[in-house]
Parts: structure tokens; C-alpha cells; sequence
């Protein structure tokens, strides 16, 4: 994405930020995939505050998806959802939920993928 995009400066370039970033599902996910040497590389600033603010996102339907590894963490604006390593023939699905008259966030694996 750091090729592609004009909003991102030569901070964001992979080898500087330790992570790349790259568009799926129809650009509705954007998958953060970061450098196992660096693992922390994507809380750091202005990283973090960044991609915090890209998954404001989350409200009409996007996925910000932080994968570490076969570990993946599900950003959200208010909170980060940490699910782990997955097994990569499982689907991951998150989004927000009603309860008690407020959208809370959730991220979730499903096993018995088809």
C-alpha cells in the first residue's frame, strides 16, 4: 500500500516500519502484516495512532487486521482484540454488535469453515 498511496510518506515504507500493508476482500480488510524480527513495530508511533485512525473504518463495515506471525489482533477504534494464532484454514469475522443500546465491538474465529 505504501507504493500506491500518496497519504503515506517514506516512513510507512516496509523496510522502515516493519510491517506492509495490502487491501483484500473487495478493500473491505486491510491486512498490517508484520515483520516477525519486529513484532512490536505496528504499536509504535505515528504508526500506531495512524492505523488506530483507519480503523475508524470498522463502523461501515471494514477490518483492520493486524498478522504477526499465524497470530492475528483485530484493531478497532476504542480496543484491539487479540485472538491469537489461528489456524489458517479458519475464518475470522469481526464487526459490532447491539447491546443495551450501545455498538460494542467483536472479533471472533469459526472452526467449521466450508
Amino acid at each position: 500500500m505504501w507504493l500506491t498511496s500518496e497519504k503515506l510518506d517514506d516512513a510507512w515504507r516496509p523496510n522502515r516500519a516493519g510491517f506492509l500493508m495490502y487491501a483484500d476482500r473487495d478493500g473491505k480488510r486491510l491486512n498490517v502484516v508484520v515483520d516477525p524480527g519486529k513484532p512490536a513495530s505496528w504499536t509504535r508511533e505515528p504508526y500506531y495512532s495512524r492505523l488506530k485512525a483507519m480503523s475508524q473504518r470498522a463502523h461501515d463495515g471494514y477490518e483492520l487486521l493486524i498478522c504477526i506471525g499465524d497470530r492475528r489482533v483485530v484493531m478497532f477504534p476504542t480496543e484491539d482484540v487479540d485472538l491469537g494464532v489461528l489456524n489458517p484454514d479458519h475464518k475470522l469475522v469481526s464487526g459490532y454488535v447491539d447491546r443495551d443500546g450501545a455498538r460494542v465491538p467483536f472479533a471472533m474465529v469459526l472452526s467449521d469453515v466450508e
